[in-house]
């Protein structure tokens, strides 16, 4: 599969300039570069615009050219001969619906807390400390009393180019995964009072002195 073909370094490649936009010809050369798949991103002159009507005069032309061209055609059937292959593989060898289908037992995923626990609590690993380091800096839980600050990786997606950014997980995810087993609401072991959540982009630039007086300021970190 081909990485998105409206990027601007493809862009540049076939016009320095970027007045024209030859998707015809940047479609055909990447089918023939040997990818399969195509993918068509921020694939026109002006995508928000004209990014449908290209990709269908696109596939006007490479139907045109499948039914001109024994040689291309040869290429597009082997190329269909792949991808049937690998959904067969996929499937085990069928194309039955029901192969595709969500089960139906998919709703009771979840159902159980006990066993949404046990599975959550075998997944965790701890790579860093040692266990008996980690007996030795944290011998005990927090108290109520102590303040805790979580760093989250936080990574964002967007579905397509002119979608909205968003977060896969929230900052604030693990504060409230917390609240909900052991706050107010739970075990009442931790105050939600007492827990600050921040993304490790601020942590890196509090720890590049950005933002470092609103950080001070606020009393988070220190």
């Amino acid at each position: 599969m081909s990485d998105s073909l409206g990027v601007r370094a493809v862009r540049r490649l076939y016009d320095a300039t970027g007045r024209t936009f030859p998707a015809f010809t940047i479609a055909r050369d990447a089918f023939l570069a040997g990818n399969d798949l195509l993918y068509l991103s921020q694939f026109g002159l002006d995508p928000q615009k004209d990014q449908a009507d290209t990709i269908k005069a696109v596939l006007t032309q490479f139907v045109q050219k499948y039914r001109e061209d024994p040689a291309f055609a040869a290429r597009v059937d082997e190329s269909v001969a792949r991808i049937i292959a690998m959904k067969l593989k996929l499937y085990s060898n069928s194309f039955n619906i029901d192969a595709v289908l969500p089960s139906a037992n998919l709703s009771a995923i979840g159902a159980n807390p006990q066993t949404t626990f046990n599975v959550v609590r075998d997944a965790v690993t701890l790579v860093s400390p040692t266990q008996t380091e980690l007996a030795d800096r944290l011998p005990a839980p927090p108290n109520t009393n102590q303040r805790i600050a979580l760093f989250t990786d936080v990574r964002t997606t967007k579905q397509c180019a002119t979608c909205p950014v968003r977060s896969i997980i929230a900052t604030d995810a693990l504060q409230q995964a917390i609240l909900r087993l052991y706050g107010p609401q739970g075990t009442r072991e931790i105050s939600p009072t007492n827990l600050t959540s921040f993304a490790f982009g601020d942590l890196v630039s509090y720890l590049d002195g950005i933002d470092e007086f609103r950080f001070r300021r606020s009393g988070q970190l220190s």
